[in-house]
């Protein structure tokens, strides 16, 4: 899991400002904490009514180069909206955890030797073996 040039062990989340159309100015924080692939490029009129514009500015809140780190850090939520997927992944960080303290086993290596083997089963199985169809 934590192999290095995969998509999910190179990600950022950005804190997000939506642009006050009375003010000119990206002010209203909506609290929000998103994905770099989840950025809104929806667009507004600027308070000049000149132009369109971001509805929203995205500033760089942390970078992650190892998924288990994100883990790590994700904090439980008990907002509705958040809760989920946030007590979601504190589970998989717990249960990765204790498999890796009580059996010395990385849950993520595991993942990627079934996935590993299952390939290979496809293609031996598509190769090898010749399936007959019942008439």
């Amino acid at each position: 899991m934590d192999k290095s040039g995969t998509h999910w062990n190179n990600f950022k989340l950005y804190t997000e400002k939506e642009y006050n159309g009375e003010t000119g100015a990206y002010d209203i924080d909506t609290h929000r904490i998103v994905l770099d692939v989840h950025r809104s490029d929806e667009k507004v009129v600027n308070k000049e009514h000149t132009a369109e514009i971001k509805k929203y500015q995205y500033t760089l809140y942390k970078s992650f180069t190892k998924f288990t780190d994100f883990l790590d850090w994700v904090p439980v939520s008990y907002d509705d909206q958040l809760a989920g997927i946030n007590a979601m992944l504190k589970k998989i960080s717990i249960a990765t955890t204790w498999q890796k303290d009580r059996w010395s086993l990385n849950t993520f290596a595991l993942r990627k030797e079934v996935h590993d083997r299952q390939d290979n089963l496809n293609t031996f199985l598509k190769d090898n073996v010749t399936i007959y169809e019942l008439k």
